[in-house]
């Protein structure tokens, strides 16, 4: 019987997230950042006399398969198997309890509960259906029939899914064997063979006759959306731990819409609040030596709320206007009362150096001018009734005090210098 080939059997997986994956890129990162990925991807150039060569010269023994690839001999074990497809399952599981296997195919919505070990990949969710469709053709020994899947295969996507090895090295080696004396033989796992004799044999440069080994493409996406006759099409997530988190930079570029989250709007940074000023006490308000002018204000300074201007002189029973329009007043009325004696001094000075007996004016219209700007303004602040009058009359008082104390003592000096 000749054997042959199988193009569905062995095949490459198709783990690329494009446009068409939408709705599978968490399986598919799932898969890509599993143990079993270089076994799922690995495209050695297979040659079709070498794998001849394997299946028409391998003896099964007690311990292991022997084969002879250009006279050199090629031993398949679990360990060959596993150094050759970078698994680490020597402590993997054959196969999971049926109770157990069939408890955890309801946890991933199998919607065909049963008591037969064989299953079908049509009653699941497109992600699930993904993740068997991939491993049954890329990694089982099945040729056909690729909607149904045995406990073998169940265990192995159950270990998968929750975090536990599966001895796929194992299934392989077994299978392989089974298939040496099988009647329905085949050409079984040419690209794990190729594999394994690469790293026994070496050069193979005098074979040149490649097998185009088919392998999955995006058309996989489409077919795992059908919805079969009888399944209901509800969707059954992944499990929390097959979530892969994405790497920002490397694989900013694979992140697709369909799998990044939808932005929770940020709360906006409030900038930082000046510190309120505590209310002004009688004890605490300024002398006129020490008021300043005020500077004025910084382009970057943040002007106080309007709440917070009322408030800075609440305690005190004053407004910050009526308060500046009395410390202004004070200060006029000081500065006037300076240069008038400045005035008068200058004019005695004047009427020493002359020595002459003539009359010194005091320039009434000035004291009536400065008579009317106290008027005026201590008629603007008697407005409001908050403000008492009681310090600016003073004030008035000690200059026309100063004025006539100081118009006394020149008509004192003009009499002695005449006696």
């Amino acid at each position: 019987m000749a054997l042959t080939f199988m193009d569905t059997h062995n095949m490459i997986a198709f783990l690329t997230k494009s446009d068409v994956s939408k709705g599978f890129n968490q399986i598919i990162d799932f898969l890509n950042a599993s143990s079993i990925k270089y076994a799922l991807t690995a495209n050695p150039n297979i040659y079709v006399s070498v794998i001849k060569q394997i299946w028409s010269s391998v003896a099964v023994k007690k311990v292991n398969d022997v084969s002879l690839v250009d006279r050199k001999k090629v031993i398949i074990t679990e360990a060959t198997i596993r150094d050759a497809l970078c698994l680490d399952d020597a402590e993997g599981i054959d196969c999971l309890p049926n109770e157990e296997i069939f408890t955890e195919l309801a946890r991933i919505g199998y919607e065909k509960p049963s008591t037969e070990l064989t299953f079908y990949k049509a009653f699941f969710s497109t992600q699930w259906k993904f993740l068997i469709h991939t491993i049954l053709q890329c990694m089982s020994a099945k040729r056909t029939s690729w909607n149904e899947f045995s406990s073998s295969m169940a265990s192995a996507v159950i270990c998968l899914s929750t975090g536990r090895k599966f001895n796929f090295s194992k299934y392989i080696f077994d299978i392989l064997v089974r298939n040496v004396d099988s009647t329905t033989k085949f050409y079984m796992y040419p690209r794990f063979l190729q594999l394994m004799i690469r790293k026994q044999v070496g050069d193979l440069s005098s074979h040149t006759t490649k097998y185009s080994f088919p392998d999955l493409t995006q058309k996989v996406f489409a077919n795992m959306r059908r919805v079969g006759k009888g399944c209901y099409g509800v969707e059954t997530p992944l499990f929390k731990g097959m979530i892969v988190v994405q790497q920002v930079g490397e694989d900013a570029d694979e992140v697709n819409v369909d799998d990044v989250p939808a932005a929770v709007d940020q709360p906006s940074i409030p900038s930082p609040t000046p510190p309120t000023q505590p209310p002004l006490t009688s004890q605490d308000l300024p002398s006129t030596s020490q008021v300043q002018p005020t500077p004025p204000p910084s382009p970057i300074a943040q002007p106080p709320s309007p709440q917070q201007q009322p408030q800075l002189f609440h305690d005190a029973g004053i407004s910050m206007d009526l308060l500046q329009n009395l410390l202004d007043t004070y200060t006029t009325l000081t500065r006037r009362l300076e240069r008038r004696n400045k005035l008068k001094a200058s004019k005695l000075r004047r009427l020493k150096k002359i020595g002459t007996a003539q009359k010194v004016e005091t320039s009434d219209d000035i004291v009536i001018d400065d008579i009317s700007k106290q008027g005026r303004i201590i008629v603007d602040m008697d407005a409001n009734k908050d403000v008492t009058l009681k310090d600016v009359a003073a004030v008035a008082k000690d200059v026309k005090d100063a004025e006539i104390k100081e118009s006394s003592d020149v008509q004192g000096r003009q009499a002695e210098s005449q006696a």
